[in-house]
């Protein structure tokens, strides 16, 4: 962060009371229930709950012959970092996390490289990108890289509105709005914070 500068807001959209649920039970986990339930954990900071479950369900994964998870770890790590004001660390994991997609960052390019994933796999490996674009977006907003953090979060854009998910479309929507709103462009707040927040309505998730 820079110095003498103010913190800003996280930008984090927390899980309604409604998901607040208990972790599953081990004996019913998948590899889905597993990452799901680390998700939950993560948003709600609980970050060593969410480390335990990311490195479960990589054991998992790797036992039923599934790629194994690592970079819901390092941007789990990266979470952590941010939230004790380590934006170096942050930084750091989460520049690790886009240099193993990074290469491969559409579906005709990741079928080539990796002939073993289905589609559906290649989807879930694509949205990883999306959400490591916009999580280290994120950082670099708030260490005042506003250039490259516009430039990572409007790629991230492109990809979700690819993939068609709305609502990861929208986070980085608010996203670029934070930016606009750092840097005292109104306009640019409303561009992007406007058809942000109406996809969330939309979603029930606002």
């Amino acid at each position: 962060m820079r110095s003498g500068s103010k913190p800003r807001r996280m930008g984090h959209i927390h899980s309604p009371p409604s998901m607040r649920c208990g972790l599953p039970a081990r004996s019913r986990c998948t590899p889905r229930g597993l990452h799901a339930a680390a998700w939950l954990a993560s948003d709600q900071h609980d970050y060593a709950t969410a480390t335990r479950l990311f490195e479960e369900n990589k054991a998992l994964r790797r036992v039923l012959g599934q790629t194994e998870g690592e970079t819901d770890v390092l941007i789990n790590a990266a979470r952590q970092a941010r939230a004790a004001g380590q934006y170096q660390r942050a930084t750091a994991l989460l520049e690790d996390a886009l240099s193993r997609h990074h290469p491969l960052s559409d579906r005709a390019s990741l079928s080539s490289a990796r002939p073993e994933l289905s589609f559906h796999e290649i989807g879930l490996v694509l949205g990883e990108l999306g959400l490591v674009l916009r999580e280290l977006g994120l950082v670099l907003r708030e260490r005042g890289d506003f250039a490259r953090a516009v430039a990572l979060l409007e790629e991230g854009l492109e990809l979700h509105r690819a993939l068609g998910d709305r609502v990861s479309v929208a986070l980085i929507l608010l996203g670029l709005g934070d930016v606009a709103r750092d840097q005292g462009d109104g306009a640019g707040v409303r561009e992007y914070c406007e058809p942000g927040l109406a996809i969330l309505r939309e979603s029930g998730m606002q």
